[in-house]
């Protein structure tokens, strides 16, 4: 075992032990901050019309992805039936939230179905592309609110959505212009050196533009979705603010997620406390709101382990993969 391959598993052994300390020493500071018996008595006094709504948006939340998820699938040669993408979907919901990081899921979903269609390659170029499309059609979002109310928000929230609108922007450029990609490449060639960049410069271009603005109209969907489960959960917990800062609050939190934590926990509830915080709402309210996201996310994991222990003989590989429209190798 060379010098690099022992360091490589190092890191693999403590990534999942180091996002659990992440999560537990962001949960204690949570809590010398606002006091838990100040946030249990939040929880124990929800609406449970308004939870339960955020449960049943966030259940359609996943069929919405599963169908953006098929679009880009058909795309690159890859046809599955959407109910097979809204079980793994289901099921990736269970991995990211008992595995040490919110990226779970994606493996899991991309070891199960493309060994299905026999493509992993490009099974995983639509999980990245799937994921990124989600979090791009945010940031439009929350540009549009912050035009249509300039003092919603703090001007560094303002200045960190615009930073990240500006970003995506550049990359969704680079997804239908291949050329551009390429000269990115030759100009920084350590994008290419990361490996989930050179899997996007390399498969993103293939989708072609028809199927990329498909994905993105259908993120709008999900985002509206999204959106709506926040103002239930803050509706949950009495927190009665303007739709309008759940627009441009909801993107910044979701970026958030992808920091080093076990299943989001204390990122999650950081970000709620720093951002609803502003206009009003209590930090016991708004520690709430993250844990009850929290507790909505573990509901489609419960169905995800439902559907993970039952055997369900008709999403395994078909025995000949013509059938599939896949290529022998």
């Amino acid at each position: 075992m060379t010098a690099s391959t022992r360091a490589t598993a190092l890191r693999k052994r403590l990534d999942g032990p180091l996002k659990l300390a992440i999560s537990l020493a962001l949960m204690a500071l949570l809590l010398r901050a606002v006091h838990w018996r100040e946030i249990f008595a939040v929880l124990t006094h929800i609406h449970a019309g308004w939870f339960a709504l955020a449960l049943l948006l966030f259940q359609l939340g996943v069929l919405v992805r599963a169908a953006r998820w098929q679009i880009l699938l058909r795309a690159g040669g890859v046809p599955a039936p959407l109910a097979l993408l809204v079980r793994w979907y289901f099921i990736g919901s269970l991995f990211n939230t008992v595995l040490p990081t919110g990226f779970g899921g994606d493996a899991v979903k991309t070891v199960a179905l493309g060994r299905y269609a026999g493509r992993p390659g490009v099974v995983l170029g639509s999980v990245l592309l799937d994921r990124f499309s989600g979090m791009a059609m945010q940031m439009p979002i929350g540009i549009m609110a912050l035009l249509l109310a300039p003092g919603a928000a703090s001007p560094a929230v303002g200045w960190l959505l615009g930073l990240l609108f500006g970003a995506c922007a550049l990359i969704v450029l680079l997804m239908a212009r291949r050329d551009w990609a390429l000269a990115l490449q030759r100009r920084f060639p350590a994008v290419a050196r990361v490996k989930a960049g050179q899997i996007l410069l390399d498969a993103i271009p293939t989708y072609g533009l028809r199927p990329l603005l498909a994905s993105f109209g259908v993120s709008l969907i999900f985002n509206a979705l999204l959106i709506g489960l926040n103002i239930c959960l803050g509706l949950a917990v009495g927190a009665a603010i303007p739709w309008r800062y759940y627009l441009i609050f909801v993107p910044l939190i979701s970026v958030s997620l992808v920091l080093p934590s076990f299943g989001g926990l204390g990122v999650r509830e950081f970000s709620y406390m720093a951002l609803f915080t502003q206009v009003g709402v209590t930090p016991a309210a708004a520690a709430a709101m993250g844990l009850l996201f929290y507790a909505v996310t573990m509901g489609g994991a419960l169905v995800g382990g439902i559907l993970y222990l039952t055997p369900a003989a008709w999403w395994k590989p078909a025995p000949d993969s013509r059938s599939l429209g896949v290529e022998q190798p």
